[in-house]
């Protein structure tokens, strides 16, 4: 299947897209589903044998994870794709996960399902992230961020962005699965608290 490529995207996101977005959603594409619904949210699970003995994800399971994330969270997700096959760059079938950019669709590989939990919110903190947050949280998320790991050296700019976005969506998963961990780091959570939910 043939991907158009979205209008009014700038020559970064034209790359982007062609690279990373298109290849994935025509192999995403290519399977079929079954389909359901949770409010807004559109869920596909492979209706392929899933690989390595895993059984694939059920759809009360997969809600159940979903009724946990505050509604006005999941009106930034649209798909979540739960494949049976493993990520084609993954040389390694370590890679649990993915947010498209661009598209914000969510692809959950094989190797979540011992973890479909933390992994699934962890993706939806990527989506809220990039869609959700305007540039004035982002900024003080970052500032919190990094008077809380004051060691930490930043040798490029890509990388401090990164770490940046990591560490968010991993904070997210915390507040909503595990707390404790988060509140170790009082500026976190209390910008979570404060600001996201």
């Amino acid at each position: 299947m043939k991907i158009g490529i979205p209008p009014n995207l700038n020559n970064d996101e034209i790359k982007s897209f062609t690279g990373i977005v298109q290849p994935q959603l025509e192999e995403v594409y290519s399977y079929n589903y079954g389909k359901s619904e949770f409010k807004n949210v559109k869920i596909f699970v492979s209706k392929d044998k899933f690989p390595d003995g895993i059984k694939s994800p059920n759809f009360e399971e997969i809600r159940n994870i979903l009724n946990k994330i505050p509604e006005k969270h999941l009106e930034f997700v649209s798909d979540i794709y739960f494949v049976s096959y493993h990520c084609k760059d993954d040389n390694h079938k370590t890679i649990k996960g993915r947010t498209l950019p661009i598209i914000y669709k969510i692809i959950i590989y094989p190797k979540a399902y011992a973890r479909l939990k933390v992994i699934l919110t962890h993706e939806i903190g990527h989506v809220l992230f990039e869609t959700g947050l305007n540039n004035e949280l982002k900024m003080i998320f970052a500032t919190e961020l990094i008077n809380s790991f004051l060691q930490i050296i930043f040798w490029t700019q890509e990388k401090r962005d990164k770490f940046i976005r990591e560490e968010f969506v991993n904070c997210y998963d915390n507040f909503i699965n595990n707390q404790e961990r988060l509140k170790q780091f009082p500026l976190l959570y209390d910008f979570f608290k404060k600001y996201i939910f």
